[in-house]
């Protein structure tokens, strides 16, 4: 996938409650829910219900370090 079709994607949950997998480190899985509240060029910022920001690289979605439900 490329990653102009990673920023459409993102743009179609912008301001949706989602949930968010990240791959940790160590192999651990990191569930989350929260809504994309930014865009930029080369990286999206999510804020989480627990008041968290955490942003990620529109490659982190395209490689599957990322996955959004």
């Amino acid at each position: 996938m490329n990653l102009n079709k990673v920023r459409l994607e993102v743009l179609k949950i912008l301001n949706k409650s989602v949930v968010f997998i990240y791959k940790g480190s160590r192999g651990q899985d990191v569930l989350f829910r929260g809504k994309v509240v930014n865009v930029y060029p080369r990286i999206f910022i999510v804020l989480c219900e627990d008041g968290s920001i955490k942003s990620f690289s529109y490659s982190d979605y395209a490689i599957g370090n990322l996955k959004i439900s």
